[in-house]
């Protein structure tokens, strides 16, 4: 049971239901305790009836004139007996018709109810009263047959089952909608995250019942700070890249000075060191730039990103009239830090169009991952030579301007995906690079979002 409002419905309902039971239980209870008083009175009556026309004859037997007796009593298995116990000796009424109830004498004043099996094995409501008449103690015993009553009431429980049930239905249904409207705040707020997940917010609307709107507050705080920190991040690796773009250069200058040159091992340690600390500059300006001055987002929108890069990669190389085949889908989002994005992009981008004749092919495709294909029309590389593309620094033509580093941070940039880079040649002759990224998964149209209903 994760969400919320399932844990609140099984809650409530169980209450509910229990609570209804209760009621409905004890309110049949309370309706056969009416019933069976109502019945006890009746036999109270009868007997005091018949206490009343009840004589002893000259040897003490119990008489009662037939022709005073109701007509129930004097027909066989009426359902209706009574039974007079005395030291004379039992007095039965002729609807027993020789059977007999239960023989319990009595002190005067003394009463007792109790259930027994009648003549015909019928459930019987059994009335006992002890009295005196003049100077006789006798028990009076009344009984009547309960089947009619018990059929009556067992129907009347299945009604009253039945239209509980349905009133229990309605309740539930109608809680329902009260729970899904009490929780539709926390709905509201679970389709603001995923907007802002998606990058289509930049902060969750606090206009919230106040049991959540610290955890609102607490997410837009923590959101904010991200990016924050993010932006000087970045800004912080461009600066110091800047800065070290100076120094390097003069380093150079020196490391090519003649007293410099006169010492090999000196002279090769220092241009490695600047060569290596070269790439590493170099790398942060080409990131900076091709990432811009946004903030990171932990979104990428495909179509509209693709198009600005593929603009900037046209100046970069303005001395070529290149076409750029484009095949991305207009609604892509995956879930990849932008600058990353853009980082994998814009190298394999600049590779391409640094090499390519005319023709640049970009393909990103849903797999449901970020799949990524470029390919030029240059003049390619042999099948032997693909596996060192993945060094860094490698480079198969030195007469083409660059370091060897676009294919290299690309390989790194995946690698923070758990992501794959191959290298093929290309249907139009160049080179095809194919980057898949597991980690960065598309970020599709949920039509749950559009509930509002509540998880946890």
């Amino acid at each position: 049971m994760r969400t919320l409002r399932a844990r609140l419905l099984l809650s409530l309902s169980l209450a509910l239901t229990l609570v209804w039971g209760a009621y409905g239980a004890w309110n049949l209870w309370n309706m056969r305790t009416l019933v069976e008083a109502t019945l006890l009175d009746r036999l109270a009556h009868d007997a005091e009836s018949l206490v009343a026309q009840l004589y002893f004859d000259a040897e003490g037997h119990p008489r009662l004139p037939e022709d005073a007796l109701p007509r129930i009593y004097r027909r066989a298995f009426s359902g209706h007996y009574f039974l007079v116990i005395s030291v004379g000796g039992p007095l039965a009424s002729r609807s027993l018709w020789g059977h007999d109830l239960p023989r319990r004498s009595l002190p005067p004043g003394a009463v007792r109810v109790e259930r027994a099996t009648g003549p015909l094995g019928q459930p019987l409501l059994v009335r006992s009263a002890g009295y005196r008449k003049g100077d006789q103690d006798f028990t009076l015993v009344v009984a009547e047959d309960l089947s009619a009553l018990e059929v009556r009431l067992d129907d009347l429980w299945w009604r009253s089952a039945l239209w509980a049930v349905l009133a229990l239905g309605l309740v539930l249904w109608v809680q329902a909608r009260m729970v899904a409207r009490g929780l539709s705040p926390l709905g509201r707020a679970q389709r603001q995250l995923r907007e802002l997940e998606a990058g289509r917010r930049e902060r969750l609307d606090e206009s919230v019942p106040e049991e959540i709107r610290p955890l609102v507050a607490e997410i837009n705080r923590l959101v904010a700070l991200q990016a924050v920190r993010l932006r000087r991040s970045r800004e912080a690796f461009g600066n110091l890249a800047h800065a070290l773009k100076g120094p390097l250069s003069l380093l150079a200058q020196l490391a090519e000075r003649e007293e410099v040159r006169r010492h090999p091992e000196l002279y090769r340690t220092c241009t490695e060191v600047v060569e290596s600390l070269r790439r590493r500059v170099e790398r942060e300006l080409k990131r900076a730039r091709l990432a811009g001055a946004g903030t990171g987002t932990p979104v990428f929108r495909a179509a509209p990103e693709i198009t600005d890069l593929v603009d900037l990669v046209r100046r970069i190389h303005a001395g070529k009239a290149l076409d750029f085949q484009l095949e991305v889908p207009p609604e892509a989002v995956f879930r990849i830090d932008r600058e990353d994005a853009l980082e994998i992009l814009g190298n394999l981008l600049d590779n391409a169009a640094k090499w390519a004749r005319k023709t640049v092919r970009v393909r990103i495709a849903e797999a449901p991952h970020l799949h990524i294909d470029v390919e030029d029309d240059g003049p390619g590389v042999a099948e032997a030579d693909l596996p060192s593309l993945r060094r860094r620094g490698a480079r198969l033509d030195e007469q083409v301007p660059g370091h060897g580093l676009g294919l290299a941070i690309v390989h790194e940039a995946a690698a923070q995906y758990r992501g794959t880079v191959r290298f093929a040649r290309s249907e139009r002759g160049g080179l095809r690079v194919s980057v898949d990224l597991p980690a960065a998964v598309s970020l599709l149209p949920d039509p749950a979002a559009d509930g509002d209903g509540a998880s946890g």
